[in-house]
This record gives structure tokens, sequence and C-alpha cells, in this order.
């Protein structure tokens, strides 16, 4: 008679487990190398704990087009802002390919101010103040034509570091697009924003 299944690989996950929290627990575990971040978790095989969403609002009244990107973290989760000083986590970076057809002609600014500590936990951090956003941030920047774009979507990239408690995953960079505003013509030129005429 064979053994079920599923008390082996509680076992084996038990076991796993624990050797984790053994290592995670020892007070004198080696420094970690220069470079490497020293919340580094394991995060193989997860699925992101955040959703990346983007907007293109359009502008009205003579004002431009404004990009909206919004981050959507699970609970317990947080990335830093933009403006995070170096020597810690990784800042937010969202950048517009050079190529769109309409680009920031301004900086990305958050809907709400980051919460703002000072770590004192981290050993390789301490002193270091970070800048959190959890639960949801949208960010947004205004638009302006892009004389050498071409095509019809905004595209580009969000770079996020996320971290729980004591834990983060590496780095990641999520792409996005999002259809640029339509054109029409106008006095011989096109002129984004515009809504074309029924």
């Amino acid at each position: 008679m064979k053994p079920p299944l599923v008390p082996c690989r509680l076992l084996a996950f038990a076991l796993a487990l624990g050797a984790v929290l053994m290592r995670t627990a020892m007070p004198d575990a080696p420094a970690p190398e220069s470079g490497l971040n020293p919340l580094a978790g394991f995060s193989a095989g997860l699925a992101s704990p955040v959703r990346i969403e983007v907007a293109l609002g359009r502008g009205e009244a003579g004002r431009p087009d404004v990009l909206r990107v919004t981050a959507i973290l699970e609970d317990g989760w947080h990335l830093y802002s933009i403006d995070q000083k170096p020597g810690g986590p990784k800042p937010t970076r969202i950048v517009v390919a050079e190529d769109s057809p309409q680009r920031p002609s301004g900086p990305f600014v958050p809907d709400a101010a980051p919460h703002a500590r000072t770590v004192t936990d981290v050993p390789s951090w301490n002193g270091l103040v970070v800048e959190e956003h959890a639960d949801r941030v949208t960010w947004q920047a205004p638009l302006a034509p892009n004389p050498s774009g071409h095509g019809g979507a905004i595209h580009g990239t969000v770079s996020v570091q996320l971290c729980r408690e004591n834990a983060c995953t590496p780095p990641e960079t999520i792409p996005f697009s999002v259809a640029a505003a339509p054109t029409v013509q106008s006095a011989g030129r096109d002129v984004p924003g515009n809504r074309v005429p029924p």
C-alpha cells in the first residue's frame, strides 16, 4: 500500500519552511554582498502582487492630455516613491518610449504623498528615509506631441520594487501601452487631442 501523497508533500513543505525560518532567525548570518538587496526574499514562481493600469486623460479647453499610471497593490505590499533617495530600495520609474506619439512634458506626480519613515530594522539601511506607497497610487504627467514619434500608442515601462514587512521581491519592469489621442488635420498640421467632427 502506497502512503498518501499529501502528507509527504506537507512534510517536505514543513521541513523547507523550518529551514528558511531557522536561517532567518540566526543572528550571526553574514552580511549581504555589496550590491545585493538586504531584504530580497524568495519570489520565484509567485505572481506579482502589483497590477499596473494606464489611462490617457483627454485634455479639454486648451489643457494638455494627461497620462495616468496606477499601481494597485495586494494587501500588505508597498512600493517606493519616484523620488526615493539612493542607498536603499529602488525608486519607482515610469519611462515613456522615445518613439511614442506623445511624451511627458512635465514630471509624474502622485495623487497622494508617500508615507515616509526612517529605517531602523535593516542594518545596511539604518537611518535611511524610505518613501512608501501602499494599496493604490496614481501618478500623472502632462503630455505633449512628439514630432519624432509614430504609431497610435503611447508605450513604455514601469519599474518597481515591491516589499512587505522585511522581505522584498527583486525589482521588476512592467511594459504598458495605451492608445494615443486621435489627431485631426488643422491648418496643415496634426493637432493631438482634438476630436474629429461628426
